[in-house]
């Protein structure tokens, strides 16, 4: 068992996951019916909203908001299903980003690796699980992501067929590593006469982060992104100005209570 796991534990692995997971994307978006087009992006707010931002981002990397136990493991399963990596291993990579904000240490730097840093941050992620806190529930979770996928990927496409395969598994995934892709990318960008259209900043921090109205909607807050590296430390990317509102800051004062999990 070890012998396969240190073959299939690797970048190239997920690089190959999402891969497939964007083609079929393209191929759902110009053959899919509305409905099927629907279930997509329903289980991409799904994934990005309460896996992503929530669980992943604010919960496991920063420590930002009293998540109940039992969400706590929820949405660790939910985000992993999506195809961006394990919790800890994901939460592991956006420290580092913190850590190395906009200098070429940084996993995703536009600045550094450009668009392609969208991809190439799948390659640059730190190699030791050294920023985040574990347990033994996320160490198996890491231990066995990449191997619990190609179960889920065979076991979708022999009992269920290509076209769920794409709408329930695939596509879906493609859309939550892609658009939290493009905050890394956009909101460390300065586009100048863009701030009239959406693209600005509320904080002189010490790196190149902007917010992006758009992306703060269609990521669930997270598009808020210099609010976020402002303040890292805040659960609500929002609400430094009226329309700034963190759909994903919502959820979690539904859900927070008093105790740290």
């Amino acid at each position: 068992m070890n012998f396969i796991l240190s073959i299939i534990n690797r970048p190239i692995t997920l690089f190959l996951f999402q891969t497939i997971a964007h083609i079929s994307l393209v191929y759902a978006l110009f053959t899919f019916e509305l409905a099927q087009i629907g279930i997509i992006f329903f289980l991409y707010f799904i994934g990005a909203c309460f896996g992503g931002t929530m669980t992943y981002h604010r919960l496991i990397a920063h420590r930002t908001w009293n998540a109940p136990t039992w969400y706590y493991y929820l949405g660790s399963l939910i985000g992993s299903y999506f195809l961006v990596g394990s919790p800890v291993g994901w939460a592991n990579n956006h420290i580092a980003h913190h850590r190395y904000v906009d200098t070429d240490k940084d996993p995703h730097s536009p600045k550094h690796y450009g668009f392609f840093g969208i991809i190439t941050s799948m390659f640059t992620a730190e190699k030791k699980l050294k920023y985040v806190r574990l347990n033994p529930f996320q160490i198996f979770i890491h231990r066995y992501y990449f191997l619990g996928h190609i179960f889920l990927l065979l076991s979708f496409l022999y009992f269920a067929g290509i076209n769920a395969t794409v709408t329930f598994y695939l596509a879906p995934s493609a859309l939550v590593w892609l658009l939290p892709s493009l905050v890394n990318y956009f909101c460390h960008l300065d586009y100048g006469f863009m701030g009239k259209l959406g693209h600005y900043r509320n904080a002189e921090s010490k790196d190149d982060s902007h917010n992006n109205i758009i992306l703060g909607y269609l990521v669930f807050g997270e598009g808020f992104h210099n609010n976020h590296h402002s303040n890292p430390g805040n659960p609500n990317m929002g609400g430094r100005n009226p329309w700034e509102k963190d759909i994903g800051w919502f959820f979690i004062k539904l859900l927070e209570k008093k105790q740290k999990v």
